[in-house]
């Protein structure tokens, strides 16, 4: 798929655009947005590009505009300040500046077994990028290292999030502010006056409440597909058109057997048994 990818013009080379990433202009007004693949960053970077922007009006284009993997970085410098990235990297691969200058990072969260089915669903839109079932995902998603179905960067979730855990235990320059999916959905005005709050935008009531109804799932996947201009992702338009498919919170009951569901929790609490993240599997 990677490959594909790359070869079709979709994405940059990633052999390449990763020391490019590296070295890119930073500015001191940049927000990073990271978060593993299916953790809910379309959602998260809508409500973000709102409490930037000062409006809550949709961006007419996708987050894939402003994508560290998918961007050049010729394209990023076009970019209108204050700048939204999001991306599914590691800290350390972040841009050299961004780092030692402190960016104010949104690093988003979410319960791996949504994650799970909700990537090995968007997978299933594309053809041929997944040959397997569930339970043949399933065990790709608790055992391999890494590859190029789980993301770009070689690395599962597990090392990813316990990756990130180490650096906010670490790194003294971190600006950092966390989200949890499943807290958004509980309790969204909550949740976005916080994030404004970090950012340095409006909390105002009013506001915070239409940026929440604006950016609730079913006005979002409306907006999806009546807003947003999606011709640049070319090949991987189907794939895109159906990201929104339930943001549900609970939705791996639907698909993980008992025996499916033991070994998750069996890998999970020892891999995960020195991790403090807490997450909540239904709500």
């Amino acid at each position: 798929m990677a490959a594909d990818n790359i070869s079709n013009g979709l994405v940059p080379d990633w052999r390449y655009h990763v020391d490019v990433i590296e070295g890119m202009n930073y500015r001191d007004d940049d927000v990073f947005m990271c978060a593993f693949p299916k953790a809910g960053t379309h959602w998260i970077w809508e409500i973000t590009t709102m409490l930037l922007d000062g409006r809550p009006e949709y961006s007419p284009v996708s987050k894939v505009t402003s994508m560290l993997e998918f961007s050049t970085t010729d394209e990023l410098d076009r970019l209108t300040s204050p700048r939204l990235f999001n991306t599914h990297l590691p800290y350390k691969l972040l841009p050299s500046d961004a780092v030692r200058k402190g960016a104010k990072i949104i690093f988003l969260q979410r319960n791996p077994k949504d994650i799970a089915v909700s990537y090995y669903s968007m997978l299933k839109q594309k053809k041929n990028a997944f040959p397997g079932n569930f339970n043949d995902w399933n065990q790709l998603f608790l055992f391999h290292p890494g590859n190029s179905y789980l993301t770009v960067y070689p690395k599962n979730w597990f090392e990813y999030t316990l990756e990130w855990e180490q650096v906010m235990r670490s790194e003294q320059r971190l600006n950092l502010h966390m989200i949890y999916y499943e807290n958004l959905k509980q309790n969204p005005v909550e949740e976005i006056t916080r994030l404004s709050r970090f950012l340095g935008s409006s909390t105002e009531t009013m506001y915070i409440s239409e940026v929440a109804n604006k950016c609730s799932f079913r006005n979002m996947k409306k907006a999806n597909i009546e807003t947003k201009d999606l011709s640049r992702l070319q090949g991987e338009k189907t794939m895109f058109d159906s990201m929104f498919r339930k943001g549900e919170v609970g939705d791996w009951k639907n698909w993980f057997t008992v025996a499916q569901n033991e070994l998750f929790d069996k890998v999970h609490s020892d891999k995960m048994r020195e991790c403090s993240f807490l997450y909540q599997y239904t709500v």
